[in-house]
């Protein structure tokens, strides 16, 4: 059996060849981390020659029986030396060697290792540093960060050496200054889930109540009364007006009623006014206003059909004045019905009977033919007054503008036919029409006067010969 020594430079032999470098666990390092040189004696550094020289297929000789030769006594180690403070003595792991494992490691399975720094074996065998919220072993503890003294709490991440609060990482909740709100801690003003940016629950609506349930924002429709104090919530807004089959009403009438989001209620009926109307006020209580003038109405006292104006209702017609002419009172200056306005029933003729009926209808009767005009100017003729002379044929009137020598007369009278019918050839009758009386002119000069003898004409008024046939 070959001594330790000669073991020692064979197994440094075979590393040399193999190009590996073969930990040393029992002997100390240099200040710059490297094993000591060997110290195996020359019987030893023959060996490794030899061993060398024979090549590894090579059998090796029985050095049992060489000459005696004392192997020199083995070195004591020299004495232990502290490796500067940031320079292990020892790998964080390493084959566990016959002696066992050096001072200050354990052996975990088949490797000594430092369970002080040790990702894998962190304070005890097989604790591994391998959570979100870690990143190394420190004094046998898991931690996040260089010189820390515990990994990360609060569901946050160990990134980049630090505890940070990551989307999509560890907090299930949401991150606000890099502190992780879990879903039982969360609230209106803090809200998300997923790591994501914390936002507030807010919708700006008075009849929502705003809360955070496991990450999402909620806005649950409330029943409270409005903050103004003008209404009651009611299907996620503020009704002011009043609530009628489960709906806020747009706008309150007479048929539906109240405020601040009560129920509605029906106003009373009105008897006997058809111009009002029942309506709601401002406050949600019934009143009373006059309907829309012009609206059709039924009058009470006539049971007949009028307008509305100011709260009546007037069946006769209605006054410039805004006054109400009631059938049966009315006028001929003022008479109408059905509520319009009232009329004149004058024809502007001195020969009819102007009135107004009881029904509203102007009449205008004729008088009768003869009958003084009024203001005693001439007589009536079928409803006309006539200062002319009536056409004793046709019996109607001929006024003086219409008058002609056949048909002339004052005073409604019959016409006179004023044609001459004297001795005098040269002579004519005329109509005065401004009088209505007869007159007699001459008959224009170069009248001929004498039948069948052309050379008589008239001149002056007087028929005479005229040889030149001129007067």
């Amino acid at each position: 059996m070959r001594p330790p020594a000669t073991i020692a430079v064979a197994l440094a032999a075979a590393a040399l060849v193999s190009g590996c470098h073969l930990l040393f666990p029992y002997e100390e390092r240099t200040p710059d981390g490297a094993p000591p040189a060997l110290d195996v004696g020359d019987d030893g550094a023959r060996d490794m020659v030899e061993d060398g020289d024979r090549g590894p297929d090579a059998p090796v000789p029985d050095k049992s029986a060489a000459p005696d030769k004392k192997a020199p006594p083995d070195k004591k180690p020299p004495p232990d030396k502290k490796a500067p403070p940031d320079v292990k003595p020892w790998p964080d792991k390493m084959l566990v060697p016959d002696a066992g494992c050096p001072k200050g490691t354990k052996k975990c399975g088949k490797v000594c290792v430092d369970l002080l720094t040790d990702k894998d074996n962190c304070g005890q065998c097989g604790a591994k540093c391998s959570g979100s919220n870690m990143d190394r072993c420190h004094l046998g503890k898991c931690v996040c960060g260089k010189g820390a003294k515990a990994p990360c709490s609060g569901s946050l991440n160990c990134y980049q050496g630090a505890c940070k609060c990551l989307s999509g990482g560890l907090c299930q909740g949401c991150c606000s200054n890099n502190t992780c709100y879990s879903f039982a801690k969360q609230g209106k003003g803090t809200c998300g889930k997923g790591g994501a940016k914390c936002k507030a629950c807010n919708d700006a609506n008075e009849c929502t109540d705003n809360s955070c349930l496991l990450g999402q924002c909620s806005f649950l429709q409330n029943t409270s009364s409005c903050k103004s104090g003008a209404g009651k919530c009611l299907k996620g807004k503020c009704c002011t007006t009043c609530v009628k089959n489960g709906a806020c009403v747009g706008a309150v009438s007479g048929n539906q009623c109240g405020a601040k989001g009560g129920a509605c209620t029906l106003c009373p009926a009105l008897s006997g006014f058809p111009c009002k109307q029942r309506i709601c006020t401002g406050s949600g209580a019934c009143g009373t206003a006059n309907v829309p003038n012009g609206s059709t109405c039924t009058d009470p006292a006539t049971k007949k059909a009028g307008l509305c104006k100011n709260g009546l209702c007037c069946s006769g017609c209605w006054t410039a004045g805004g006054n109400c002419k009631p059938l049966g009172s009315q006028t001929p200056g003022k008479c109408g019905k059905g509520g319009q306005a009232c009329m004149s029933c004058s024809d502007g003729e001195d020969c009819t009977t102007d009135s107004c009926t009881n029904a509203g209808v102007c009449s205008n009767l004729q008088l009768a033919n003869g009958a003084s005009c009024a203001g005693g100017k001439g007589k009536c003729s079928q409803g006309k007054c006539c200062t002319g002379c009536f056409n004793p044929a046709t019996k109607l009137c001929v006024k003086p503008a219409n008058q002609t020598v056949n048909l002339c007369g004052n005073g409604a009278v019959e016409c006179l036919n004023c044609g001459y019918s004297g001795p005098d050839t040269c002579k004519q009758g005329a109509c005065n029409t401004a009088t209505g009386a007869c007159t007699v002119t001459n008959k224009p000069d170069g009248t001929n006067c004498k039948p069948g003898y052309s050379k008589y004409i008239c001149c002056s008024g007087f028929c005479s010969y005229r040889a030149s046939g001129t007067c």
